[in-house]
């Protein structure tokens, strides 16, 4: 399926070919349970905190003027390279994405000169932790930071991790410029982030770094100064502070300054605070967003990564096809939303999660209503049979109650026998002669021609591998069969082979009341489905319609405008970022364009002449 999505410079747009849906997935899902068991938070039910208004907390940053020209030199250089082979020590992708981040995080992680910018998620962070600390009471007395950018000891140079590349570059010398996850430069922002917050009143022994402890021995002992609270602030990486990092005891809040490119590291970094063990009944994670950067296509990419797992888990429940399943990280189509820095988009992700469910739950009705009069069809068929055979056995069973007194009389063809010893013999007379002639395997009808109480009886031989049997029916106004199956001798007794059909009999009032119990059964369902069939429609419609209604109004209100496009239809979608643009672009991947190749190549036409037009406005303008 070819979707538009946003670019990696978070400016622009691009076409992307991804899968549009997966199949088959119950066997995906038992070919993986063949090496793997999988235990979930949910499937355990283990005592763990809640988060604080019941979602993660997102906190906006804003770039400075000079960052957005820095940000409009990322891009022009990403125009540069596109399409072109990357030659040894020329610029690349990798290279520009690295500088991108670190651009999005701090601006001093490019240039350790410059000046801080006082909107950015540097001082957001310091401020958000300080205002923790001092309102902190025990048992909620640390916090843990993580930030994989400006490291301590990081080599200088640029290193990023490609999505879904397990492998690293090397600097110069040849060694490591980091570990996985974390992005080396010159300037060591965990020092930073530490000055400041001694600055606002901090001890300094209250915080730590988790590249201090360079062993097993002195992780040990930080793990327990975080536990019992002698230290309460630690910052980390993904790669040092994830599995095995039990401080959870007394955290209360977690801090995300940049985000890592698996959602496995996202959910490892949120299970440090989300841990059984927390003495929090509540506590609050809170990540960090720069509003038109490459935040945006970083959670983007979270996004579409777990997605997929998010399908597999579906398939354990029965799914057997899936191609819009909620991401198991709920809050990363938000916080893609906020890095577009316009609160119309964070609605309309909420309005289109709602939408989803709210057509869901209509289909599922659809489904139910055709099911029901599926239903219905086959239970009224199966209650007018029932109808039909209870007038034949009403019959039946009353010839039974009448016959009961009356004296014993069998008769076969013209002869009649009032002795049940007689009757025996000639009844075995006829079936025997009837199975002298057969070979292996074939049936025959004994055709006995005799009548016993009002009933026809008769009697079919077989030929098998264990010797000759034989079974029997009776009828009058419905034909009655046994299953089982008797051996069938000279030596078999007359008055059994009689009793068989006189028991045959009997059973016929006891019929009679199962097919009423059935019938009883079966009106008595009627009811529910006609119910079913005469529901007055959607019970949430007008919720739909108030959705679907507001959905609308904001693709709308976002929509570029028909003049800006006239204007600049040669222009590139590469050269602005206005809000309205940054809106568009998040609108894109999440709620999808027209999967038409014509129908995408026209919103991208659009959006690019608005780009070109908004950017000639705004020359000059910026944050700073």
């Amino acid at each position: 399926m070819t979707e538009v999505e946003l670019a990696p410079s978070g400016r622009g747009f691009r076409t992307t070919r991804s899968f549009s849906k997966f199949v088959n997935i119950p066997e995906l899902i038992a070919l993986y349970s063949r090496v793997a068991d999988t235990q979930t938070p949910e499937m355990l039910n283990l005592p763990r905190p809640k988060l604080k208004t019941g979602q993660v907390t997102v906190v906006e940053a804003e770039l400075s003027q000079r960052e957005l020209n820095m940000m409009d030199e990322l891009v022009q250089r990403a125009e540069a390279i596109k399409g072109k082979r990357s030659e040894a020590g020329g610029d690349n992708m990798l290279k520009i994405l690295g500088e991108g981040l670190r651009l999005a995080t701090d601006i001093r992680l490019l240039d350790a000169q410059a000046p801080i910018n006082p909107h950015g998620k540097t001082v957001a962070a310091v401020e958000r932790i300080a205002q923790i600390w001092k309102e902190g009471t025990r048992p909620g007395l640390c916090q843990i930071v993580f930030l994989d950018m400006g490291v301590p000891n990081s080599k200088v140079g640029i290193k990023a991790q490609a999505a879904g590349d397990d492998e690293f570059a090397e600097d110069e010398d040849g060694n490591e410029a980091a570990l996985p996850n974390e992005i080396g430069s010159s300037f060591n922002l965990y020092e930073d982030l530490r000055t400041r917050l001694v600055q606002k009143g901090i001890p300094r022994d209250e915080i730590a770094f988790i590249h201090e402890a360079d062993n097993d021995i002195k992780k040990a002992r930080l793990f327990s100064a975080v536990r019992e609270a002698q230290v309460r602030i630690l910052i980390g990486s993904t790669a040092k502070m994830g599995v095995g990092t039990n401080v959870q005891r007394q955290l209360v809040a977690m801090h995300h300054l940049d985000a890592p490119w698996r959602p496995a590291d996202v959910e490892q970094r949120d299970g440090r605070i989300l841990r059984q063990g927390n003495l929090n009944s509540e506590v609050e994670i809170i990540r960090y967003i720069t509003l038109r950067s490459l935040d945006a296509y970083r959670w983007q990419t979270l996004t579409r990564k777990a997605n997929f797992i998010a399908q597999l888990r579906a398939g354990a429940r029965g799914v057997r096809t899936a191609e819009d399943i909620d991401s198991p990280l709920p809050e990363a189509a938000m916080i893609k939303a906020a890095a577009t820095g316009n609160p119309l988009i964070i609605e309309h992700a909420e309005l289109s999660k709602e939408l989803r469910e709210l057509e869901a739950a209509k289909r599922g009705q659809e489904r139910s209503v055709l099911a029901a009069k599926s239903a219905y069809a086959r239970l009224t068929s199966k209650i007018a049979a029932h109808e039909t055979a209870i007038e034949g056995l009403g019959a039946d069973a009353e010839q039974v109650r009448a016959s009961e007194t009356a004296a014993f009389l069998l008769t076969i063809g013209d002869r009649r026998f009032s002795e049940r010893k007689a009757a025996g013999e000639a009844l075995k007379a006829i079936v025997l002669s009837k199975a002298a002639p057969l070979g292996l395997g074939q049936p025959q009808k004994a055709a006995l021609q005799a009548r016993l109480r009002g009933f026809r009886l008769e009697a079919y031989v077989r030929s098998g591998a264990n010797g000759l049997s034989y079974t029997i029916e009776i009828e009058r106004e419905r034909g009655y069969a046994k299953q089982e199956s008797y051996l069938l001798s000279d030596e078999i007794d007359p008055a059994g082979l009689l009793r068989r059909f006189e028991n045959c009999i009997k059973q016929v009032p006891a019929v009679l009341a199962a097919e009423e119990q059935e019938l009883s059964k079966a009106r008595a369902d009627l009811p529910k489905l006609e119910r079913q069939l005469t529901a007055t429609g959607f019970a949430r419609a007008e919720r739909l319609n108030a959705v679907k209604a507001r959905i609308m109004d904001i693709e709308k209100a976002l929509q570029p405008s028909e003049h800006g496009a006239a204007k600049n239809s040669e222009g590139t979608a590469l050269q602005a970022d206005p809000p309205v643009n940054a809106a568009r672009s998040s609108i894109s991947s999440l709620a999808g364009l027209e999967n038409s190749p014509q129908g995408q190549r026209a919103k991208i036409a659009l959006l690019e002449a608005e780009f070109s037009e908004t950017r000639a406005r705004q020359n000059g303008r910026g944050r700073s």
